[in-house]
Parts: structure tokens; sequence; C-alpha cells
């Protein structure tokens, strides 16, 4: 029938294990080569007719009793008291560039560490919070982005897509979406000045003169050599105008 064409179609897209561990192999090689000694922790491929049962093996061996799955993620981070590692979904994984996306995007949250370097309690709502949310996305991403400058990976959605995702919602604002709104058109090297600038059309002047801000903050971390190692007042600063942004758009400014 229709849904079983349409599934075996699928299947026959998705890269065999046997591929997905070779891209690994590239993929750690090439990130090594721009962030030199940066730490490589065990990744694990979860094939596509085995996803529960090896991503429950893995977060019990990270010392976990229990991680949200979120269906339609393509790789992830578990972090837990016994370790960490990277699972990759092959039931995501289509082309060996998504391979290497999804890994550098991970390196990247390695890279930046945890919420508790910088004091931070995610049960209190406060600008650190907001800072960090923000910038642990954006890092993530920007990584993936200038790893590959070389040949930049672009998604066939331009990036002021991204900055209509993160305001698509009224009265609310996406981090995740504007984060990597903001890695897209600061890593990616294709973006022009001409497409950033058409995202002032997307948005109110209050709320662009925000994103303005943010991203000038951004651009003086980013010329940093270690720049995804942040201090306290950095990472405040930027939840400040975050939460400022937020309260302009819940308010309909």
């Amino acid at each position: 029938d229709i849904r079983r064409d349409r599934f075996q179609k699928e299947k026959r897209y998705m890269l065999t294990i046997t591929e997905i561990k070779s891209y690994i192999s590239e993929a750690i090689t090439k990130y090594q080569s721009v962030y030199v000694g940066a730490d490589i922790f065990p990744i694990t491929v979860c094939p596509s007719s085995r996803r529960q049962a090896v991503r429950n093996r893995v977060i019990k061996e990270c010392g976990l009793d229990y991680k949200e799955d979120l269906y339609g993620t393509d790789a992830e981070v578990i972090d837990g008291p016994c370790g960490k590692q990277i699972l990759i979904y092959q039931s995501m994984m289509k082309t060996k560039q998504q391979v290497f996306h999804a890994l550098w995007h991970e390196f990247g949250h390695l890279l930046f560490g945890d919420e508790k370097q910088y004091g931070i309690n995610f049960e209190d709502d406060t600008p650190m919070r907001s800072g960090y949310a923000v910038f642990n996305e954006f890092v993530a991403e920007y990584i993936a982005y200038t790893v590959n400058d070389a040949e930049p990976f672009r998604n066939t959605m331009r990036s002021h897509i991204y900055l209509q995702m993160a305001f698509q919602q009224k009265c609310l604002i996406n981090s995740y979406w504007l984060s990597r709104y903001f890695a897209i058109v600061l890593g990616d090297s294709t973006v022009s000045e001409d497409e950033f600038a058409f995202g002032q059309s997307l948005v109110s002047p209050a709320v662009w003169n925000y994103i303005n801000q943010i991203m000038s903050l951004l651009i003086l971390q980013v010329k940093k050599p270690d720049f995804w190692i942040a201090n306290a007042e950095f990472i405040e600063t930027l939840g400040c105008l975050f939460d400022d942004m937020f309260h302009l758009v819940f308010i309909g400014a």
C-alpha cells in the first residue's frame, strides 16, 4: 500500500550503519583540525530498528534513569554522573554532510560545557539562565558552520526563515531558533549583508534594535580565540537583552 511504499522509500534513503561510522571518523578529523585538542567523547550510532533499546542502554551507561526522547532529533549528548556520550540516529541520516553537521553541533555543546560552570540553577528564572540558553545553542551551531566554512552547509531555508520561526508564536520568542539564526548569520560565510538586512522587514523596529545589540555582543565574543568560554558578565548581559526583547514581544511592541 501507499504507506508501506513510502516507508520503504525512506528506508532506502537512510545511510547504512557502516557509512555513518566511516563519516564519523572523517567528521572527528575535520573538527580536531580546527578545534585542536578538543575532547571527543564516545559516539554511538542508534539503528533505526533498535532506537529505544540502544538509547536506553547508553542512558544507563551514563548513569541516568531517564532522558526525554525528542523524536525528530538527529543527534544528542547524553550527559550523566557516569560520563558523556553522543547518540546519532540512523533514521535521520540521509547524507554525509548531515552526519558532519549533526556531530559538529553536538561537539560544540560538549566544548561549551554545562550550566554548572556558570553557577546557574535552572530552577531560577534569571537573565543568567536566559543568556546561557541562547549562548549554548549559538556556540553549538556556530561551531558546526565554522568547521565547514570551506564548503558551507546550507539548509534549503535561508537564514531569515530561522528568524521567522523564532517569532512565529504570538507574544513569544523561541530562543532555540533565534540562537541558530545568529549562528548562521555569523558562522556561514555565504550569508550576505543583504540577506541579513532583509530580517529587518520581519520584526518590529524595537525588536530589530535588540537583535542588532545581541548580534554586536556576539560579534565581539566570536573574535576571541576561545570564544566558547564566556564570563558571567557576558552571559548575564546577553540574558538581559533577550529578556528585555521577550518583554517587548510579550506586550505586542
